[in-house]
């Protein structure tokens, strides 16, 4: 699959008088606004921009569906696997068609999983179908049990490696399947 790169349109800075952090960014990716992201300072609200503007010259192509930021500029310590998935699939879940959304959904629910490191304790039949429940649904809650398991077994994005996501991936294809819905 060939992915281009997106059409990101980075505005100027604007102030606004009054207000705790007066200095605000807008840009848009693809003619859709992004979350607005302010500052308190003039060159904290420049510096930020310059990396918008950048990513989008050299063509970055992944931008974070959630956040409206490059994949280089996203904490990605801050946010585990498990985390990461939920945000990205509610993020597109209107966007996709009903039988690709549960294909990405299992397939998100079998990268989780996979994902843990050796020693995490293997999933049951029930425990994935939360797990998908969970991903794909934003008012959904987690089981006290699978909230423990993604906190002790989901690792952070920055521990992801190309190698191992690709190991990943290619597992994913027939690892679990499910009766689709008629």
């Amino acid at each position: 699959m060939n992915r281009t790169a997106p059409k990101v349109s980075v505005f100027k800075i604007t102030e606004r008088v009054g207000k705790s952090k007066p200095y605000y960014v807008r840009w848009t990716i693809n003619g859709r606004e992004a979350p607005v992201a302010t500052f308190t300072g003039y060159k904290a609200a420049d510096k930020f921009r310059s990396q918008l503007v950048h990513a989008a010259d050299v063509g970055e192509r992944y931008w974070d569906p959630v956040t409206g930021k490059p994949l280089s500029m996203v904490n990605a310590s801050a946010v585990n696997v498990a985390e990461y998935c939920r945000t990205y699939l509610v993020a597109q879940w209107p966007n996709i068609e009903p039988r690709t959304r549960q294909s990405l959904a299992v397939a998100l629910v079998v990268f989780v999983e996979r994902s843990a490191p050796a020693g995490a304790p293997a999933w049951t039949v029930a425990q994935r179908s939360e797990m998908k429940i969970w991903l794909t649904k934003a008012d959904s809650t987690m089981s006290p049990a699978m909230a423990r398991w993604c906190k002790k077994w989901s690792p952070n994005l920055a521990a992801l490696t190309r190698r191992l996501c690709s190991r990943l991936i290619g597992g994913c294809a027939f690892a679990w399947r499910e009766p689709l819905a008629r």
